[in-house]
């Protein structure tokens, strides 16, 4: 975890969390249970009833669920795949695809297309940051994935479809509401047709290239099994990479120091010139403003295993079959795990505050076996995304704050923000 406030949204939460046993989230209503106050509040909801207990009973119409809150359980259950199974999904060979070495490759593959992006701007110009880094994170996943395949019209393809592929994931997954039926014809339809693309690159991609679906193929991966961790890469280096960029600078844009301190320390690193791998380890500052932001703003907001087997939580039997809850923007929200958790502090993780946040209590991509593939990418591409705009730009909000909007990711929504050239010959700042 080695990587002036901004307020959350919602009204802050002081945790008053029984230890052991188990809770009831408030505010069940008859046959509904939670799923009303879900739909209208998800974060307000989650945050309210961590609160509630180290595990908490959760109803979402019929279904019973189970809220973990303490960071040991939480642990445990993202660490524990045999009783607590995240479902198909990557895994395994697919770390090939985030060796060392190609990371090096990727890292300077991101600093290019940073610059590509950047080029285009104007002083003074305002940009929906949102669309720029969907565009741009797009862009490098698919290079990544399938090299020279990743054409101009390839990347505007998938940059027009993915959106609506994965919109709204996390709803249907736990709610027992079914959505309206031109909704899920939309959805059914954004999916094909993604699914349809991706297998076409997929079919005529080799071993030959330095791509990670080449890595993939050498792992012995192919067929349906190849299509699906292929899939899986795309949309979880996509959209939650996108949200990190969104939100860092957002809370950037909200704090002068944190945002001087970053202009400095690009300039002393880079003097101006592109980041690559190497660099990552001497921006300090950097690496901490992302970490910060990954735990105000994670990624991966709520996250679902099922129970293989009949264990035990707190002192509280869970049976075999049922579904446990996992929060990590209400986990990381805790003012008993991170004091005065709405403000934005990238020093919290300096090296000796950051000793004392317990095992669990920080996860935006999860923990163990079940981890975000690609965790690592994702990381890389942010800071050194952060670096290089930071080294030639300052980003500046248009007066309107950002909401989180809980979808498949925890994303801004759009983000319009003036951007202004920086004088890095002089060190200028402001």
């Amino acid at each position: 975890m080695s990587w002036d406030c901004l307020k959350s949204c919602t009204e802050p939460v002081i945790s008053t969390r029984r230890a052991g046993g188990l809770g009831a989230a408030p505010g069940a209503v008859p046959l509904l249970g939670h799923a009303v106050r879900f739909l209208r509040d998800p974060l307000a909801f989650l945050r309210t009833a961590h609160g509630s207990g180290d595990v908490v009973l959760v109803r979402f119409g019929p279904t019973r669920a189970y809220l973990v809150s303490a960071p040991k359980l939480v642990w445990r259950v993202l660490t524990d795949t045999r009783v607590f199974d995240r479902g198909p999904g990557a895994g395994g060979p697919v770390q090939t695809a985030f060796h060392r070495s190609r990371i090096v490759r990727y890292a300077a593959m991101i600093s290019e297309q940073v610059e590509v992006m950047t080029s285009a701007w104007r002083p003074c110009q305002v940009v929906d940051l949102n669309v720029a880094m969907h565009r741009l994170t797009t862009t490098v996943a698919l290079r990544m994935l399938f090299a020279s395949r990743a054409t101009t019209e390839v990347v505007a393809e998938v940059h027009e479809r993915l959106p609506a592929a994965t919109r709204d994931l996390y709803r249907r997954a736990l709610l027992p509401l079914p959505p309206r039926a031109r909704e899920n014809r939309r959805f059914r339809a954004a999916r094909r047709e993604l699914q349809d693309l991706v297998g076409e690159l997929v079919y005529a991609s080799s071993t030959e290239d330095e791509s990670a679906v080449a890595a993939l193929r050498a792992a012995g991966l192919a067929g349906q099994e190849l299509h699906d961790h292929v899939a899986g890469l795309l949309a979880g280096g996509v959209r939650p990479t996108v949200a990190t960029l969104c939100w860092t600078f957002a809370l950037l844009s909200q704090n002068h120091d944190a945002r001087r301190r970053l202009h400095e320390e690009v300039d002393t690193v880079l003097g101006g010139r592109p980041a690559g791998y190497d660099d990552l380890w001497r921006l300090d500052h950097t690496r901490r403003v992302v970490t910060e932001t990954l735990r105000l703003y994670p990624p991966l907001w709520v996250l679902t295993r099922q129970v293989a087997e009949e264990t035990e939580l707190a002192g509280h039997v869970v049976p075999a079959g049922a579904t446990v809850l996992l929060s990590p923007y209400a986990l990381h929200r805790d003012p008993e795990l991170f004091p005065a958790p709405d403000e934005f502090d990238p020093d919290r993780w300096l090296p000796e505050r950051a000793e004392s946040v317990p095992q669990g209590a920080w996860v935006p991509f999860g923990a163990g076996g079940g981890k975000c593939v690609g965790d690592v990418f994702a990381t890389v591409q942010a800071t050194i995304a952060v670096a290089m705009i930071a080294s030639r730009w300052r980003l500046f909000s248009t007066g309107v704050a950002p909401t989180p909007v809980p979808r498949g990711e925890l994303g801004t929504g759009p983000l319009p923000m003036i951007v202004q050239s920086r004088n890095v010959a002089f060190g200028h700042d402001s």
